[in-house]
């Protein structure tokens, strides 16, 4: 059986004071619980060599389409809640409106969005997008103005630069005037324009060997330097983390983590040890030590952790963690359990249960996170499944919310209402809605935002759509002895098939407009596309048992 050597380590986030026998939930801050504990699982899977990701389902997030056809946004509708008509407001009370430009490849290359507001002001962005030759985005050039194109707010520029694998050796985000000030720049969007540039750097396998971040300080300045070594299976052997000292201009260790990997039998097991830079010297964190066992395609793995504690380790956490790994691409956790050292024993902490998957969801479709109360699990936050209704309902206790999602015969959502519980009831908070076109992608979504079960707050976007055969642009022309000639043309040309007989021609454009078709084609014929625009253009031919495809060049 092929082997994958796994870590992956539940971490809780841990109460210093807590009682074993009885929780204090107003202690417990449930959302950094389950982020340390999914951060920390991608983050080991990754320190493992497996470099996959764990994902977490949106309660109004589509399932990804493997249609034929793609469709790519020309442009986007965005429209105010009028509060006085208690209706959608008319594009003179407020539009939002993007339009989007693509190449022949399909690639955005540009968006303009215009913002109208009731006193007649327009606010324009228009944000233009590079590539090279592999189809990477090389450059994003961002550009705010007011509506007339005189008052220039911000102008940002995001840069890549790849290597010959097309790893990611270089991105800068910086404003174009470095001098300026971000006083026309709202807060949240704050982090969008900072200056800042990162550098990487790969082994001969693509691992990314080091990542040197720096800021802007009236100049370019190094912050952080993280640099990671592998073994052969690619997994990470040791891991180094520095931070700049601008008076010696030199790097300062930060910390540092080795990892040693074996084998017990059929199993695979390894030991972390994290240290930190103090008073010169490195000094003992934590360790940890994991056994995965592999049964099939289910990987179960138990790792212990110990921190270094006067001179000596002693057991903190253990976590128990049971895995799908029949497709790696995307791990799927069967069960997850954490337990903390009370001195003398192992006792139950937090767990993940009732976990089901659902094909075309985007992570865990149901679960329940649970923590241990004096002697019996006390469910803290829930995902659950009513098949009757196609209803999905959320509910966390601690936070007092509640979310409700409606999906369509498709499984696409198209109604979630999110709740907040105001004692003694639940009152909405908001409701986001959604519609989708014939191939089952978004073609609008509103959201409305309520405060005393009256709409404060709402937007209404509606997208609008040009297609494009998915894969036209890297089709792979097996044209099997089909011919065409002459080629390059002027629209005018003979194609010819081996096959006594083909059953369907359908030529496209690179945009993906079928301009030809012909379900019943000679096996030698000529087509007639003078009237066509120059340019490159698709031919597929299928004879009912196989299909094969070339191009012509029309001049």
């Amino acid at each position: 059986m092929k082997k994958f050597l796994f870590l992956a380590i539940l971490a809780c986030t841990m109460v210093a004071n807590a009682q074993v026998n009885k929780i204090n939930l107003n202690s417990i801050d449930l959302t950094s619980l389950k982020n340390d504990a999914m951060s920390k699982y991608q983050n080991l899977t990754q320190h493992a060599g497996l470099n996959k990701k764990l994902v977490k389902g949106s309660p109004l997030q589509a399932p990804q389409q493997a249609d034929a056809v793609k469709q790519l946004i020309d442009s986007t509708y965005s429209y105010d809640w009028d509060a006085n008509t208690n209706n959608w407001s008319s594009v003179t009370k407020y539009l939002g409106k993007v339009i989007y430009g693509f190449d022949a490849q399909g690639n955005k290359i540009s968006s303009t969005c215009k913002d109208y507001f009731p006193n007649g002001g327009i606010d324009v962005t228009r944000i233009d997008y590079t590539y090279d030759s592999n189809k990477n985005l090389t450059k994003e050039f961002n550009k705010e103005t007011d509506g007339n194109l005189h008052t220039l707010f911000v102008a940002t520029e995001r840069n890549w630069i790849y290597d010959q694998k097309n790893n990611l050796s270089f991105f800068s985000s910086e404003r174009v005037d470095k001098s300026s000030t971000a006083v026309n720049i709202p807060f949240e969007d704050f982090r969008k324009y900072e200056n800042k540039q990162d550098q990487y750097s790969f082994d001969i396998n693509s691992n990314q060997t080091c990542h040197i971040h720096r800021d802007w300080n009236t100049k370019w300045v190094n912050t952080t330097k993280d640099s990671t070594l592998y073994n052969a299976k690619n997994h990470i052997i040791f891991s180094l983390t520095q931070q700049w000292d601008g008076v010696t201009s030199s790097w300062v260790n930060i910390k540092k983590s080795g990892t040693i990997y074996g084998t017990n039998g059929t199993d695979s097991t390894s030991i972390e040890l994290v240290q930190y830079w103090k008073n010169d010297a490195w000094a003992d964190s934590t360790k940890t030590s994991s056994n995965v066992h592999y049964v099939n395609n289910v990987a179960d793995e138990t790792a212990i952790e110990e921190k270094w504690l006067n001179g000596t380790w002693v057991n903190s956490s253990k976590s128990i963690m049971v895995v799908d790994i029949t497709n790696i691409d995307t791990l799927k956790i069967l069960s997850l359990a954490s337990q903390i050292w009370n001195g003398t024993d192992w006792v139950n902490y937090f767990q993940y249960s009732n976990i089901t998957y659902r094909d075309g969801f985007d992570g865990m479709f149901t679960y329940a996170v649970q923590l241990w109360n004096a002697n019996a699990w006390l469910t803290l936050s829930e995902r659950t499944f009513d098949a009757n209704t196609n209803t999905a309902t959320e509910t966390g206790i601690l936070e007092g919310t509640k979310s409700s999602t409606l999906y369509d015969a498709n499984f696409n959502p198209i109604r979630a209402e999110y709740q907040r519980f105001m004692s003694p009831n639940w009152d909405t908070d908001s409701i986001k809605t959604a519609g989708y076109d014939s191939d089952n992608l978004l073609k609008y979504k509103t959201i409305k935002r309520f405060a005393n079960n009256l709409v404060v707050k709402s937007d209404s976007t509606y997208n609008y759509y040009h297609k494009i055969i998915n894969g036209v642009q890297n089709i792979k022309l097996t044209d099997n002895g089909v011919s065409v000639f002459p080629n390059p043309s002027n629209g005018k040309f003979i194609i010819s098939s081996p096959e006594s007989s083909v059953n369907a021609v359908e030529i496209f454009n690179l945009l993906g407009d079928k301009v030809y078709s012909n379900a019943n084609q000679p096996a030698k014929s000529e087509i007639d596309l003078s009237t066509a625009a120059k340019g490159i253009y698709i031919i597929k031919i299928n004879n009912g048992t196989k299909s094969n495809s070339t191009k012509i060049v029309i001049q």
